[in-house]
């Protein structure tokens, strides 16, 4: 098995392997205008972070709508939206709402001293489900500060006690009571995948045994309120390479380190974006393999960049590719990323390997895939040839993609 260290991704610009961990717990299924809680901590992200909701698609297939006359449906269908719009519009934010979890406590950990529990590992979720038509969403419940009460840390001794109590019910499931406030989108440790993650911040926290009886309470530390500072993608070093820079400074830079660049104008390569001028490229064919041509095959350690100008010169956007040996260390790579670009706020979903940061910005901007839209993004996937194969056996290719986010959303 290949395994990439990580001092390499630092020095190169980081790769993710999306981790998607279910937890052992039942699922809630929200239905529309039931009332539940799972139903309104649905409504307070979708308020909260102002991600749409396919509430007509929901509205249509309501109880409500379909045992209407057809001579009333259209009236009822607009009644149901309109009350559904409300319901979203009506949350508070600062409510606080209690879920009960099943889950487990681990064995005793000697060489650490300590107990974990199951619901704060990394990358642990509880799962809500809506329906929406005829199908069921999945939303992914994190809890942003779970990390900290994770471990229960004690000496042997004392431990050999608590770890009776734990199985005196013949199992080490435990009932976990946690009170919450949703705070936003997406998993900050990019640990949790999905296109609908709620970010939640805990309040209180229980676990009990299955009679209700209280068997541990951990303290939760209080939550640092200082601002965070906004996401500058013109203040990222990427790979050695900056935006926001006159395109023949970033030409001049990128010849230092990779190679000499083409200059492409929009006029030979109409399917660039009208806001872009045009772009400084080092061969993006080179990483990837071309069926019956006889060329150079990628080899491990070959980078190759495409760097958008506007009209004024300036590097806008830059996409940046670099082959690496297969990658299966997942969790070394998800670190690695976090840890040099800081809290994520986009993670793809099962299959898509891209994890993101920063603010959303228009899509058509971006040179490379979808996932998330936002202004950095990481992408791994398999060396892809012309015709849509992969080959995964061998190499790897990683993705960075940076845009300005200021001037893509008009802000500069």
């Amino acid at each position: 098995m290949i395994s990439l260290p990580l001092t390499a991704l630092r020095e190169s610009f980081g790769c993710l392997m999306v981790l998607l961990v279910l937890l052992p717990v039942p699922h809630a299924l929200a239905q529309a205008g039931s009332g539940t809680p799972e139903e309104d901590i649905i409504f307070t992200y979708h308020q909260l972070t102002g991600r749409p909701f396919d509430v007509q698609t929901v509205a249509q297939s309501s109880r409500l709508v379909q045992s209407a006359s057809g001579f009333d449906r259209p009236e009822v269908l607009k009644q149901e939206v309109e009350r559904l719009n409300g319901r979203i519009e009506s949350q508070d934010p600062a409510r606080e709402y209690t879920l009960s979890i099943n889950s487990y406590i681990s064995d005793y950990d000697h060489d650490r001293g300590e107990f974990s529990i199951n619901l704060f590992e990394p990358g642990a979720y509880v799962p809500l489900w809506y329906e929406v038509g005829y199908r069921n969403v999945q939303y992914h419940l994190v809890f942003a500060n779970g990390a900290g009460i994770r471990a229960i840390r004690m000496p042997k001794e004392e431990a050999r006690a608590f770890d009776g109590e734990i199985m005196r019910g013949g199992s080490r499931n435990v009932l976990i009571e946690t009170k919450f406030r949703v705070t936003g989108a997406g998993d900050p440790t990019g640990a949790v995948s999905g296109q609908e993650v709620i970010r939640a911040e805990l309040t209180g926290v229980r676990l009990l045994h299955g009679n209700g009886n209280e068997l541990y309470t951990p303290v939760l530390a209080a939550t640092p309120a200082a601002p965070k500072a906004p996401f500058d993608a013109r203040a990222l070093d990427v790979a050695g390479l900056r935006i926001g820079v006159d395109a023949d400074d970033f030409a001049s830079a990128l010849e230092r380190l990779y190679g000499v660049p083409t200059r492409v104008g929009r006029d030979r390569d109409p399917k660039v974006n009208p806001r872009y001028a045009g772009y400084l490229e080092l061969d993006l064919l080179r990483c990837m393999r071309l069926p019956g041509q006889r060329r150079r095959e990628p080899q491990v350690g070959d980078i190759c960049v495409r760097a958008f100008f506007d009209e004024d010169e300036v590097v806008r956007a830059v996409v940046i590719q670099r082959v690496f040996p297969r990658i299966q260390d997942a969790e070394v790579v998800r670190r690695s990323v976090v840890e040099r670009y800081g809290e994520v706020s986009y993670t793809g979903s099962a299959g898509n390997s891209v994890i993101g940061w920063g603010p959303t910005v228009p899509q058509e901007l971006l040179a490379y895939g979808a996932g998330g839209a936002t202004a950095l993004s990481v992408h791994v996937e398999g060396l892809f040839d012309l015709m849509g194969s992969s080959n995964r056996a061998a190499e790897a290719l990683l993705v960075l993609q940076l845009v300005d986010a200021g001037w893509a959303n008009g802000a500069l």
